[in-house]
């Protein structure tokens, strides 16, 4: 006598497509595209980047513009590194992603570094801001601005002026300004961040540069207790500077303390050229007077939230608000 057996499977509950919903984007893609940057700004200080470029296209495309819009090459590696990454995309994705680039190895001219950082600048074509390292000579400084092609390049900050002494190779006024100038016509704030050793005047800083006729805001530094006769012509180039051009609207000058005596700070509001450049700021209200920090350069682009604090008119802004809580 024979039986029949009857065998029942049960399909898993992971593979009922009762139980599989409709894809949905993430609710967070239903926020303004300004708070969406805000909160995964705030989450890459938790999670890698990694992790939140997997969630869709779109966040990983968020996540882009937030990594990539601040560039910051403080090593032969990060340079290395970065020239590759330029490599692996279009150019195209360069072009609109990277808006400043910030330079604070200061790699030899001579060096497949320096060639590197000059294919780099080539490829971000849409960089608002520049931001160099001190001492390059001025083949150097040319080459790195050239490359940019200056069509966007709105601001050019330049750790101290060795660099620009350099410009000139140590002539107080340069016989000629840098080749060719079209590339520095956009610029419109210039950034000296912090004083050097030894003193070239202001009006040395733009000659060497040439002319930029949408400048709009200019910084300026000075060490306190410092030559003397060297803070007079300091002192008259600034009044020159805001006399000869009545397009300028905010002249900064950070004064800084001496660097063999950190605890000098206390004494800039005491300074002979404290006291100078505030009384020309009473005769002109764009210039603005404020203590320097050293190393504060580097403070603005410290970790992705700082780094996203750094556009143009944050250090303006900030530097104006001190001023106006000073009077």
């Amino acid at each position: 006598m024979s039986s029949t057996v009857t065998l029942t499977y049960t399909r898993p509950r992971r593979l009922s497509l009762s139980l599989l919903a409709a894809h949905t984007p993430p609710p967070l893609l239903d926020l303004p595209a300004e708070l969406i940057l805000d909160v995964l700004e705030l989450s890459l200080k938790d999670n890698k980047a990694s992790t939140l470029a997997v969630v869709c296209k779109t966040i990983c495309s968020f996540v882009d513009a937030i990594l990539y819009r601040k560039v910051v090459l403080n090593s032969k590696d990060t340079i290395s590194l970065f020239h590759r990454t330029t490599l692996s995309k279009p150019p195209s994705f360069f072009a609109t992603h990277v808006n400043k680039l910030i330079l604070t190895y200061n790699a030899s001219p001579d060096s497949i570094q320096f060639r590197r950082v000059l294919d780099i600048t080539s490829t971000c074509s849409g960089l608002r801001s520049l931001v160099l390292p001190s001492g390059y000579k001025k083949g150097a400084i040319e080459s790195i601005i050239h490359s940019t092609r200056g069509d966007n390049l709105a601001e050019i900050l330049i750790h101290s002026h060795e660099g620009l002494r350099s410009l000139y190779n140590d002539i107080d006024i340069p016989d000629a300004p840098l080749r060719d100038l079209s590339y520095t016509l956009p610029v419109t704030h210039l950034r000296i961040s912090e004083p050097g050793d030894g003193f070239v005047s202001p009006c040395s800083f733009l000659s060497a540069i040439g002319p930029l006729p949408r400048l709009s805001h200019l910084q300026l530094s000075r060490r306190i207790n410092s030559n003397e006769d060297n803070d007079q012509v300091f002192v008259h180039d600034v009044d020159y500077i805001l006399r000869s051009q009545p397009e300028l609207q905010m002249l900064v000058v950070s004064v800084f303390p001496l660097t063999w005596a950190p605890m000098s700070v206390s004494d800039i509001p005491q300074s002979s050229i404290w006291f100078m450049m505030e009384d020309l700021s009473k005769r002109d209200a764009r210039l603005v007077v404020r203590q320097g920090e050293p190393k504060e350069w580097k403070i603005e682009w410290n970790g992705v939230r700082r780094a996203n604090l750094g556009e143009i008119r944050d250090f303006w802004a900030a530097s104006k608000y001190k001023d106006s809580n000073t009077i």
